[in-house]
């Protein structure tokens, strides 16, 4: 898995990265990808992602599929390689938040019921399966495009 590392001089204090997410990699975000500002969405609790916005980033960088593991944060796949967006670490809580702004009410009962869901979302005249399992105390979310 590959990771922009930041480096001890130019890393953003907790304060900035909350005020401003985007400066997180200030200049060495890679060159047309979004900063994490616009993907990132200020929640009235913790900061959370949007499902919509991590499809857009994916269907612009023709990514595979994007991963998100609770406790960690989301994963891009791009030809095979792993790109972690630089960002908070998406909990639980923040999963299903995400989960609710695409699945309907029976399908959020079905996950909560069996811990595991497949929503189909269209999305800009494509379709995008999410994925949403919940097992042995861990939760992950997989975004992948649904190809014909």
């Amino acid at each position: 898995m590959q990771q922009i590392d930041l480096c001890a001089d130019c890393a953003p204090t907790e304060e900035q990265f909350k005020q401003d997410p985007s400066t997180a990699l200030g200049a060495d975000w890679p060159k047309g990808w979004p900063k994490p500002s616009t993907i990132i969405s200020a929640a009235s609790g913790p900061t959370t992602y949007s499902i919509l916005d991590l499809l857009k980033l994916m269907r612009k960088e023709r990514a595979q599929r994007v991963q998100l593991d609770a406790g960690y944060p989301p994963k891009l796949v791009v030809k095979g390689k792993s790109h972690e967006i630089e960002g908070p670490a998406v909990d639980e809580e923040s999963i299903e938040e995400m989960l609710r702004a695409v699945a309907s009410t029976r399908e959020m009962r079905a996950f909560r019921k069996t811990g595991a869901v497949d929503i189909v979302v269209p999305f800009e005249g494509l379709r995008f399966l999410v994925r949403a399992v919940r097992a042995f105390g861990e939760c992950r979310v997989e975004l992948q495009p649904i190809t014909v």
